[in-house]
């Protein structure tokens, strides 16, 4: 028993670390705590076999028993996308580490095996349950895109923002810096478009075990128009294009949509806008509006940075709801539960309309 846990931690901390760049099928299953728990079991498993079976026999069942697993992995992607490409080689080192372990082990005369036997469970255990939900899990974290470079009256390059000749409809300082003044963008309409995209954000976790683990919404089917002379802004997503690193995951949200496909976001009017402003510049404000889903609307404040780069303008908004705004009942599983709240990440690049 003694040898078996040893062997088993052994292969946790290892296998642990493997699974951390492996695309996990489900992270809220498949993860660091998970795969620690399951190479210890092998390792208390192995320990006991190779004491009841002798060396020869033991080799045999061992061998057999990862033709199983392998076996039982490659019917599970019936249920769970990638779990064969997840699994396969977390399984070669556990049954390998743990398997060559009480072969060595057996035999030898270690002291104080039962001290290093739990220091190492000790160790597997805390890494396993610190990584957990660490690793290839997809943020939903949106950022505003890098400021395009400009070139200077010397022929320099810069970021926008700094002393630089553009097209923009804005006037310009003394020194030459692009300014935007209130006039400059009066009647001007921004239509969303290519490079936008939203995050839903919600976190997951094992009906009887609470680990950290984000389940990630995406889309980029956005469209709508942005103004910022006090009239009017409404933008459009299509709910049916979420998309996430689980196709079941996606399927079960489109349902859940079916009746009302899109959520519309508008804005009134933007108020507290400075007067002017230089290119380039990023402008940080909260906003209010409403959001229409599932056929309710509520209002909402949004934390907004805002950018203009001649005649695009980059607009990331942040805000949060819960499940009950909505009548949307969580989409929770057997076996898999979510929070209430659910982030909600808005990336929006309007081009200058022509005209």
């Amino acid at each position: 028993m003694i040898i078996g846990l040893f062997a088993g931690a052994a292969a946790a901390i290892v296998a642990a670390l493997l699974s951390l760049p492996l695309h996990s099928p489900d992270d809220a299953i498949f993860n660091t705590a998970t795969v620690t728990i399951a190479a210890m079991v092998a390792g208390l498993l192995a320990g006991a076999l190779r004491s009841a079976l002798g060396q020869r026999n033991f080799l045999i069942a061992w061998g057999a028993g990862f033709v199983a697993v392998l076996a039982g992995l490659a019917l599970g992607e019936s249920l769970f996308e990638r779990i064969l490409s997840f699994g396969a080689p977390i399984a070669a080192v556990v049954f390998l580490v743990t398997g060559t372990a009480v072969i060595a082990l057996q035999s030898a005369a270690v002291p104080k095996m039962p001290v290093f036997a739990g220091v190492a469970a000790v160790i597997a255990i805390a890494l396993g349950l610190g990584l957990a939900g660490q690793g290839d899990a997809e943020s939903g974290t949106l950022a505003l895109p890098a400021a395009p470079a400009t070139t200077t009256a010397a022929g320099a390059t810069g970021t926008s923002g700094a002393p630089a000749a553009t097209s923009s409809p804005a006037g310009t300082t003394a020194a030459g810096a692009s300014v935007i003044t209130q006039a400059d963008v009066k009647n001007m309409t921004f239509v969303v478009g290519k490079g936008s995209q939203a995050t839903f954000t919600v976190n997951e976790k094992l009906a009887q075990l609470d680990l950290p683990n984000d389940a990630v919404m995406r889309t980029t089917a956005l469209t709508g128009d942005m103004r910022v002379d006090g009239r009017a802004s409404k933008v459009t997503l299509d709910l049916q294009q979420l998309t996430s690193d689980q196709s079941r995951r996606d399927q079960f949200v489109r349902q859940m949509f079916r009746a009302q496909p899109t959520a519309v976001v508008t804005i009134p009017a933007l108020t507290g806008l400075p007067d002017r402003y230089e290119a380039g510049q990023v402008v940080k404000q909260k906003v209010n509006g409403t959001i229409a889903i599932n056929g309710v609307e509520k209002p909402i404040a949004l934390d907004v940075e805002a950018r203009m780069d001649g005649a695009v303008l980059n607009v990331l908004g942040r805000t949060a709801f819960v499940w009950a705004d909505f009548n949307i009942a969580p989409p929770n599983t057997p076996t898999v539960k979510v929070q209430d709240r659910v982030a909600v990440e808005v990336l929006l690049v309007g081009q200058k309309q022509a005209g």
